[in-house]
């Protein structure tokens, strides 16, 4: 069925045109407005929006369109040696095993307590690699529920879902700090004092980014409440009888984790730590834990009834220690983000990591000594 156009400006009318050779008119014109965008200075600014010459080729031709500039693809700009997309920490020789130099931040903001010499390439490897070995311990953990489902299952009244969340604990654990693990890399594996990208421009070769801590603390702890979470609903009754987690308890913990990330990111309490004090007060070193409210209230809320739920557990089979795990797992976290990215010493990180893997182990031989009590 032909189309009937209207009158163009100027009082003439165009020929009647068939809806095929009108798409075909789109396309054309699409592709010649793409290779103008194209052949234009990349990343050039302008001032204003600009005009496609649309009347050439659309009947009636659509006037108040306007088209803002096109973002430069940073593929393209790969021509450009400032823009080049090949680029990175480091420049050359990027194995995974290859670090950057240590930031000269590093003793610029306190030359008396200058951390430099704890950030050599070989340290912040062993900083690297144990940041990845708590996966075997979780992942045996999980295994170990997994062997010994007839106990958990009995443990559970026969509740499956139960089981479930007790499984999949571990590895959530583990895939919360993910996230942490991506700025670790951007960074170069160096904690060092931070600058805001959103006001005012960073050297990464110099300082670490404020605003990707932030969102990668806040992806972290999100996370990690839900792994909470999730173990106090396995082991938890919540009552004498119950075989399982009443209705309330799992809608408190829903909220809990929609909270933590969902909450309003910009209050945030201001926590400037006495020992961070030679480093000078916005220098970097604080505040340290830069979380929000709705999502540091409901991981410490959750972290106190999850170390209730591993008492509980372990004391009923024998396996009083248990409580430990947690704790010891929480003080490695509490370590690092208190004292390694505060006084910015690389050794203190890996330290801080390494109780983290204990903390792991712990969990680990928790779970089989609860079930093998039976």
């Amino acid at each position: 069925r032909a189309t009937k156009t209207t009158p163009r400006a100027g009082g003439t009318s165009s020929a009647r045109t068939k809806p095929g050779v009108m798409f075909l008119r789109a396309l054309v014109a699409t592709a010649a407005l793409t290779l103008a965008d194209a052949r234009a200075p990349l990343l050039a600014p302008s001032s204003s929006p600009t005009l496609r010459p649309y009347s050439r080729l659309f009947s009636p031709a659509p006037e108040s369109i306007v088209l803002k500039p096109r973002r430069a693809n940073v593929w393209l700009a790969a021509r450009d040696e400032d823009h080049s997309p090949r680029l990175g920490l480091p420049e050359e020789n990027a194995w995974g095993w290859s670090k950057i130099p240590p930031k000269p931040s590093l003793d610029v903001v306190s030359p008396d307590i200058g951390q430099h010499a704890s950030a050599e390439a070989w340290v912040l490897n062993l900083i690297e690699f144990i940041h990845w070995t708590p996966i075997l311990p979780l992942t045996l953990a999980s295994y170990s529920v997994l062997v010994h489902r007839d106990f958990w299952l009995a443990e559970f009244n026969g509740v499956e879902w139960r089981l479930l969340m007790l499984l999949l604990s571990p590895m959530i654990q583990f895939a919360g700090g993910l996230g942490a693990v991506t700025m670790h890399v951007y960074e170069g594996w160096i904690v060092a004092p931070f600058k805001n990208p959103i006001t005012e421009q960073i050297d990464i070769y110099k300082y670490n980014n404020a605003w990707l801590r932030e969102t990668a603390y806040r992806m972290l702890f999100t996370v990690q409440c839900a792994g909470l979470q999730m173990v106090t609903l396995a082991f938890l009754t919540f009552g004498e009888g119950n075989d399982a987690a009443p209705w309330w308890a799992i809608g408190l913990s829903i909220i809990s984790v929609l909270s933590a990330y969902g909450g309003d990111q910009a209050a945030k309490p201001v926590i400037e730590p006495s020992w961070a004090e030679p480093f000078g007060k916005g220098t970097g070193s604080a505040p340290a834990f830069p979380l929000s409210y709705w999502t540091l209230v409901p991981f410490i809320l959750s972290a106190m009834v999850n170390g209730y739920a591993y008492y509980t557990i372990g004391s009923s089979h024998g396996v009083h220690w248990a409580v430990i795990a947690p704790l010891v797992f929480g003080a490695g976290g509490l370590l690092e983000g208190a004292l390694a990215e505060t006084l910015f010493n690389q050794w203190l990180h890996f330290v801080a990591f390494a109780i983290v893997n204990i903390g792991a182990v712990l969990q680990w031989q928790a779970y089989e000594q609860i079930a093998s009590s039976m």
